[in-house]
């Protein structure tokens, strides 16, 4: 892989049917590459609008979150895990969740 800097980016879906019963999702994202380690919490307001647009039982628009940029060298290996600090397991409402590393 390049090395550079990178931005990530968290985007989630949720479902009408059952719906998300809270106003944010409080996620951590932890980072440990070859080079070193990180944890990032990230609070996901719920942007109530959007979440009215369904298709099919899942909304039509994701929210997206951006986090801090983390900056990795050429031909770094490494893992990212994405859990959330809610008291629920499994969260009712939440579709899918993707996660993108833009460079920047």
């Amino acid at each position: 892989a390049t090395g550079g800097t990178f931005r990530p980016e968290l985007t989630l879906r949720f479902h009408r049917d059952p719906a998300y019963p809270f106003e944010e999702l409080v996620v951590c994202v932890t980072y440990t590459f070859d080079t070193f380690a990180r944890r990032d919490t990230l609070f996901c307001p719920m942007e109530r609008d959007s979440l009215r647009r369904h298709s099919r039982g899942i909304t039509m628009e994701a929210c997206t979150y951006a986090l801090p940029p983390i900056t990795m060298n050429e031909g770094e290996g490494g893992r990212i895990e994405v859990g959330h600090l809610m008291r629920l397991t499994p969260l009712p409402g939440v579709a899918d969740l993707s996660f993108r590393l833009r460079e920047e």
